[in-house]
C-alpha cells in the first residue's frame, strides 16, 4: 500500500498565534485544549477586522464570540 500526500500550497504554522495571524476565520474541529482555553480578545487582535468562527464542537460561548466581534456559526446553532 502506498500513501500520497498533496500539498495545496497551504502555509503551516508553528504555533495557533501565527496561525491566527491575519487570519479571516478559525475553523474549529477539535476540543483540544489550545482551542477551549483560546483568549478571544487576543485572537480577534490577531485576526482581520471582521473575524468568523465556524464551530464544531461547540467551545466557544457564542455570546462571548458575539461581544468580542466575531460572527459565530456552530453545529446545531446556526449564526450567531
Amino acid at each position: 500500500m502506498s500513501c500520497l500526500l498533496l500539498n495545496f500550497g497551504a502555509r503551516s504554522a508553528k504555533d495557533i498565534t501565527n496561525a491566527l495571524d491575519e487570519a479571516d476565520c478559525i475553523v474549529i474541529a477539535t476540543d483540544h485544549n489550545t482551542f477551549k482555553k483560546l483568549n478571544l480578545e487576543e485572537t480577534k487582535r490577531l485576526m482581520h477586522p471582521r473575524p468568523l468562527v465556524v464551530d464544531g464542537k461547540r467551545i466557544i460561548d457564542p455570546q462571548d464570540a458575539k461581544v468580542h466581534g466575531f460572527t459565530y456559526y456552530a453545529v446545531g446553532l446556526g449564526m450567531r
